[in-house]
């Protein structure tokens, strides 16, 4: 049997084991699998209206309804920002194929099932693990783990209870992160960066890393990861991001 199948059967395993812990479901992430937003669907644009009958599972339409453009002599606006999550051709926006994608060098962007999963964390060789939205309360989709979960496999951990809503601060996590993430890189280990589905609170970490420490521009960082991996962060933590970003640069409109 060759590697590719063993971890394949691995994570489907662990998928099956893992539904119940982790008591997420009705959202389709990927690897058809389902998480629980009991929040209001307003607050995720990207994931399109109710009245919309596409296929959820296969492909989500960007909201049709116009959203705030946030103002305040910003160098961009979130509704750009927006955009550049979208495919340019189709106009829409797909949940990510895997459960974790090498997003930058030693860097991985991934869902929960794969930070689950310490055999799949070995045969990727993670030296690190960053979860995003640490925590008890499942209403809020947060992901119970902490540092005794990896400590036998010689994995580094970092957690931060960040709540994938638009009003949360997730700004005041950038700059620690940000170090932790290089700290893992320059000692040339290996980090995965997730959260529920890896698409919002740990997307904006690493985006808030590329921009921090490699100075990328926020319209460069987005580029760079949605090349490896689907990413949709909320409306706030774009705006978040926009910020951090002309802060980086010294922008402004």
């Amino acid at each position: 049997m060759s590697d590719s199948s063993t971890t394949a059967e691995t994570l489907s395993f662990h998928h099956n084991l893992l539904d119940k812990q982790l008591m997420i479901e009705n959202v389709p992430v990927c690897g058809g699998r389902r998480f629980k937003r009991p929040f209001s669907k307003k607050d995720f644009p990207l994931l399109g209206d109710d009245g919309e009958e596409e296929d959820p599972m296969k492909c989500i339409f960007l909201s049709s309804l116009a959203r705030k453009e946030y103002s305040g002599g910003k160098s961009t606006s979130v509704l750009k920002m927006r955009d550049l999550l979208r495919d340019p051709i189709t106009g829409r926006w797909r949940w990510p194929v895997n459960g974790a994608d090498q997003v930058y060098p030693g860097i991985y962007l991934g869902d929960a099932y794969t930070a689950m999963c310490i055999k799949v964390l070995k045969e990727l060789n993670i030296t690190a693990v960053l979860n995003a939205s640490q925590g008890t309360m499942s209403d809020w989709n947060y992901v119970n783990t902490k540092a005794s979960y990896y400590v036998n496999s010689n994995i580094a951990f970092f957690g931060i209870p960040a709540v994938d809503l638009k009003h949360y601060p997730i700004n005041q996590h950038f700059q620690e992160r940000a170090d932790f993430i290089h700290k893992v890189i320059q000692n040339r280990g290996v980090i995965l960066v997730h959260c529920v589905a890896g698409i919002s609170r740990s997307a904006s970490m690493v985006l808030a890393y590329l921009i921090i420490k490699k100075k990328m521009t926020l319209e460069e960082a987005i580029n760079t990861v949605k090349k490896k991996r689907s990413i949709a962060p909320n409306e706030g933590f774009l705006e978040q991001l926009i910020e951090l970003n002309d802060t980086i640069h010294h922008l402004k409109k």
